[in-house]
């Protein structure tokens, strides 16, 4: 008789526990789907690089003028007057910026025969027209005792600043097509952008050889693009 009172209390027992249970994995079901909804599943760094181009709007001049002389003192005179050519020559070129011709080197040493001395000065000239370097060039080679060793073209700072912006947005496209693709179909946040550096890479146009321009030869100066890369790090979020 005991028993038989006993079987409808396990049985009672084993119907709530089941019920219990159920309850459990309804909550926790119930809390997945909310909290799926409610907040992002991860985070996804991706790197990414971009890239614009541009004809260069400006040009620089490597440029050096030398005096001799039986002294110290003559030579550095010497040389000073012919550097006083150079800017009177280069003065309209500059738009009569003198700050534009900055020297890069000076020196004064005995000649080789040790009889003389030599003074030299190198400057670097900043032509703001990219058009003015060949009328630049043909009036420099007039002068005596000067050299030009080479010219650069270069990329103003407005158009390195618009070739940036440029680059940044091509970066951020290609950051956010790669983060589409790598946990498609959830769709993707930005959340943070870092920029690690960008590259100006100037194009190298014209070249002189040591002993400088030869004046029956007429200069001639030939262009090319120059090419700014941005690179990035974004953070997007996605779920």
């Amino acid at each position: 008789m005991k028993n038989d009172r006993l079987l409808p209390t396990v049985g009672s027992i084993a119907i709530i526990l089941v019920i219990a249970l159920l309850a459990i994995t309804i909550v926790a079901v119930l809390y997945s789907v909310y909290a799926s909804q409610t907040s992002p599943q991860g985070y996804i760094t991706v790197s990414a690089s971009g890239s614009a181009s541009a004809l260069p709007s400006q040009a620089l001049l490597y440029i050096t003028a030398n005096g001799t002389g039986a002294t110290v003192y003559d030579a550095v005179s010497n040389m000073s007057a012919t550097m006083q050519s150079v800017n009177a020559t280069l003065f309209g070129y500059v738009r009569g910026n003198t700050s534009m011709i900055s020297t890069s080197q000076y020196s004064v040493y005995r000649t080789y025969n040790r009889s003389t001395y030599t003074a030299s000065e190198s400057v670097t000239v900043t032509i703001p027209n990219i058009s003015d370097v060949n009328a630049a060039l043909g009036k420099l080679s007039a002068l005596t005792n000067v050299y030009v060793t080479g010219v650069t073209a270069q990329l103003s700072s407005d158009q390195v600043a618009q070739l940036r912006s440029q680059a940044l947005k091509e970066a951020l496209l290609n950051a956010t097509g790669q983060a589409g693709e790598l946990v498609a179909p959830k769709g993707v946040r930005l959340t943070n952008v870092s920029i690690s550096g960008y590259v100006v890479r100037p194009y190298p146009v014209y070249s002189f050889n040591a002993a400088g321009v030869s004046k029956d030869v007429s200069p001639s100066f030939f262009g090319g693009t120059s090419k700014v890369s941005e690179s990035i790090s974004a953070v997007f979020s996605y779920g």
